[in-house]
């Protein structure tokens, strides 16, 4: 979507700022008739979840707008609706991206007919010749706080006391759309249009109005705003995008034609040389502004230098505490390992010393009782004492039988007959 074709002067910037990255995206269309639309959003939910809905963001919303119809205004709510429902149902499709939102700010610029709608705390500031003023309002906590505030809702004590202040009330994505702002105003020939990202709030609008020259071009005063906020190297600085967006000054091309005329009246008075002079203080304010440029950009290169070393020793630090932590756990798994053996062994040496006592006892219970001895009663009037009984005299043995002879009992018994 991005583009650049006649009507107005613009001009834009960007950089991931200290972040891992790039979050916002941006985008520009003129149309035949001259009019221009500029939108820029600033993706939040996750590493690939606010890189996606920002850019879904800027290209459906360039697609969509010149299919409404209506005033204006009409057109840009349609515009933010249809770009809210196609984003819904890109998260409903992939669940990975639940979470994933986007802030939003769009101009659309016809002539001096300013109109702009914002969701969220993206930036839209103008700067004329009375300083530089924010038009579109900011959907946060605090802003909503402050609003509460200046009604007498609350007191200053509560105002000050938010808890998240920065957290948005309203932006693009699933139930997240809560507020729209939606207005218009003019666009004064000598103004100049800043649409931004939160990270543009490293700067004052003091400082702001000090950069914007009118004389220089979109692009020089995009990159003026950059090479500043970087310059700020504000710690843990957010993404940075914007879009510069002015009335033409009149092409150099124009002047040229001119310069025939100029130079025969300036021969006629006699004028050569102041002619000369200011066509050589004109050549040496462009070569000034190449050269700032240049050292801009140097610049530039140094801070994103100084930037990625800064990260580097970063990451290098969290992998050494990383290594000290894993060291340290290690070192207290050996300690609660070394712990846990010793009450084991306490536990073991506990039931052994449980166990003797039990045998002990167990051996004490079965033992038969002795008797204590019982001294014998003293006998008043002992009997003498008596004679030693006499040994019996063993008596002889028989002499051992003499074998029976059997006798034939015919011997005894004569046979009757």
């Amino acid at each position: 979507m991005l583009g650049r074709n006649g009507g107005f002067d613009i001009g834009y910037a960007t950089d991931v700022g200290s972040r891992g990255n790039q979050e916002d995206n941006l985008g520009f269309r003129q149309y035949e008739d001259g009019s221009v639309l500029a939108v820029l959003a600033d993706g939040m939910g996750g590493h690939t979840g606010g890189e996606v809905a920002s850019e879904m963001a800027i290209q459906w919303f360039g697609e969509y707008f010149p299919q409404t119809h209506g005033s204006i205004r009409a057109r840009l709510e349609q515009t933010l609706r249809q770009t809210q429902q196609r984003l819904c149902l890109y998260a409903q499709e992939h669940p990975e991206l639940q979470d994933m939102g986007s802030t939003l700010v769009a101009v659309f610029v016809q002539g001096q007919d300013l109109y702009w709608l914002s969701v969220g705390d993206s930036l839209l500031y103008r700067a004329d010749g009375s300083g530089v003023v924010q038009l579109n309002a900011t959907h946060t906590v605090a802003e909503r706080f402050r609003r509460l505030w200046e009604s007498g809702k609350i007191s200053r004590a509560e105002l000050d006391n938010v808890q998240e202040p920065h957290a948005l009330t309203s932006a693009l994505g699933p139930d997240k759309l809560q507020e729209i702002d939606c207005q218009q105003a003019t666009l004064p020939t000598d103004a100049v249009l800043v649409l931004a990202s939160d990270g543009l709030l490293s700067l004052n609008p003091v400082d702001i109005n000090t950069l914007l020259d009118k004389q220089a071009s979109a692009q020089i005063l995009a990159e003026r705003l950059l090479m500043a906020t970087l310059a700020k190297r504000q710690q843990g600085q957010d993404n940075i995008s914007l879009i510069v967006l002015k009335h033409p000054v009149l092409p150099v091309t124009q002047h040229r034609r001119r310069w025939p005329l100029i130079l025969g009246a300036t021969l006629l008075l006699g004028a050569a040389t102041g002619m000369f002079y200011q066509w050589h203080q004109a050549e040496q304010r462009i070569a000034q502004e190449r050269q700032e440029r240049q050292e801009a950009e140097q610049r530039a290169d140094k801070q994103r230098q100084a930037l990625a070393e800064e990260k580097r020793q970063r990451m290098q630090a969290e992998q050494e505490a990383a290594a000290s932590r894993t060291l340290a756990e290690k070192a207290a798994r050996r300690a609660d390992e070394a712990e846990q053996q010793r009450k084991a062994a306490k536990k073991r040496a506990e039931k052994a010393e449980h166990d003797k006592k039990r045998a002990e006892a167990a051996a004490n219970a079965h033992a038969v009782p002795v008797a204590p001895a019982v001294p014998a009663a003293p006998v008043k009037n002992p009997p003498p004492p008596s004679a030693p009984a006499p040994v019996p005299t063993p008596k002889p043995r028989p002499p051992p039988a003499e074998p029976v002879q059997e006798l034939d009992k015919r011997d005894i018994f004569p046979d009757a007959s």
